[in-house]
């Protein structure tokens, strides 16, 4: 029986790969950008805090930071660095996020810490908004869907090494 494995090589994945990025690489941004709009859930609490501490002149407009955070979120960016790193690289999404140039860390930082009150405040207007949309689609799935948007990871002694080193010294014993 003959072998019908192709052995793979570095050429072809890279040109398969330069393909696929190339064919689908605005997909997600343009998505994003033509169907939903950030400014339609910020509450004006939140406009009122970010532009009364230095006035209406900021380097970056609220939308912009928000924008950011998001693009953060969607792509698993673990980092506020690696973040940058992806501002500083890609044309297509500083221009996605609204700026013109890239922020620095500090400022992502404080700016997470400043309006941490604020951000609680944009995610029940996003749920008062997105419950409506839901209850349209299937009354029956929203009225059971629960979804945890925390971000934080529950603990699980899966996750503890520990736990398996445990079960192997009492399986040797």
């Amino acid at each position: 029986m003959p072998v019908s494995a192709r052995q793979l090589n570095f050429c072809d994945v890279s040109k398969d790969f330069d393909k696929f990025y190339n064919q689908n690489q605005e997909t997600l941004l343009t998505l994003l950008d033509e169907f939903i709009n950030i400014s339609d859930f910020i509450p004006f609490s939140f406009y009122q805090n970010y532009y009364s501490k230095l006035g209406s002149k900021r380097d970056f407009s609220l939308e912009s930071m928000l924008n950011a955070f998001i693009l953060k979120n969607i792509l698993s960016i673990p980092s506020i660095d690696l973040l940058i790193t992806f501002l500083s690289i890609s044309p297509n999404i500083r221009k996605f996020c609204g700026f013109l140039r890239v922020p620095h860390k500090s400022q992502f930082s404080r700016f997470k810490s400043e309006y941490l009150d604020d951000f609680n405040d944009l995610f029940h207007n996003l749920v008062d908004k997105t419950e409506d949309i839901s209850k349209k689609i299937n009354p029956f799935l929203s009225s059971i869907l629960v979804s945890d948007t925390t971000e934080f990871e529950a603990y699980v002694a899966e996750n503890d090494t520990k736990f398996y080193q445990s079960i192997l010294h009492r399986s040797k014993t």
